[in-house]
């Protein structure tokens, strides 16, 4: 599942993120406002890679011109764009 990129389009801060795949998760979420754990694990490849992105998740939050709110719900989490930081 690879997510088309081309290059220069990327926002600054996307290019700080070295992951290509956890950077295409923050751009889906720049763009659509929200994305779902199934969705970030099938941008990510495996369930492993996702438990990473998780626990990496507040670097990532770091580099990012946007806050980002973490909702549980019944098909897991979902992340949900927020303001400007």
């Amino acid at each position: 599942a690879q997510v088309p990129t081309s290059r220069g389009a990327s926002p600054e801060w996307a290019e700080t993120i070295a992951d290509e795949h956890v950077r295409g998760v923050f751009l889906h979420l720049d763009k659509h406002g929200a994305i779902t754990e199934p969705e970030v694990t099938k941008l990510l490849g495996s369930p492993r890679a996702f438990r990473r992105f998780s626990l990496d998740f507040d670097v990532h939050l770091e580099k990012l011109p946007f806050r980002v709110r973490i909702e549980t719900g019944d098909g897991g989490k979902r992340y949900v764009k927020e303001g400007e930081r």
